[in-house]
């Protein structure tokens, strides 16, 4: 790919590079954790989630609409929650692969997003299909884990935080669980976020 067309997650880095980053720092906490105590999921469909929470959470800033400087008009953690739940069959953990990704940056509350609820999300393809095809391969490659193709249309916003309201404040969502993989998430993404400001 051209570096005039890279998807930055942070200014002057690609998403590809931050994303690897933050896979690889996630796989090494997820060592650390002993799942068993926290939740019956399987070992295994408990990577995955975290793998594909990490795969998906920045795709957003592949909006035409994000900004770095201006952040309030625009929640890349929002539009890479749709993309997630477009693009992802209905596996038993989507629910909580959206949620963690919707909350990488603390937005946790009922209200969740309402600032953002009717946010427009035009994305710069296919230079985002192209950084995504390089983070799925690396995660086929690394981690033997085949992420879906990148889905662009089907839901809202909207209906992406009325999923998560609904499992979470109104189903039976275990927010234990949820917070182990948006605990590893949110750790991992910060601890490739501190590398970056270092160099």
């Amino acid at each position: 790919m051209e570096m005039g067309r890279m998807i930055e997650a942070k200014p002057g880095l690609s998403l590809t590079k931050h994303t690897i980053e933050v896979l690889d720092y996630a796989a090494k906490e997820f060592e650390k954790v002993q799942s068993s105590l926290i939740t019956n999921v399987p070992e295994q469909e408990l990577f995955e989630a975290i793998v594909i929470s990490c795969a998906f959470h920045d795709l957003g800033k592949g909006a035409r609409e994000f900004s770095f400087s201006e952040k309030k008009n625009f929640s890349h953690a929002l539009a890479s929650a749709v993309l997630a739940n477009n693009s992802l069959p209905e596996i038993p953990l989507k629910d909580y692969i959206i949620f963690a990704i919707m909350g990488h940056h603390g937005t946790r509350s009922k209200d969740l997003f309402s600032n953002h609820i009717n946010q427009k999300m035009t994305l710069k393809l296919p230079d985002l299909t192209n950084e995504y095809d390089n983070i799925r391969n690396y995660v086929k490659n690394n981690y033997k884990i085949c992420l879906p193709k990148l889905n662009p249309k089907a839901y809202t916003p909207a209906e992406t935080i009325n999923r998560v309201l609904k499992t979470f404040w109104c189903g039976t969502g275990n927010w234990h669980q949820h917070s182990l993989i948006l605990g590893i998430l949110n750790l991992s993404d910060w601890k490739a976020s501190e590398g970056y400001k270092r160099k």
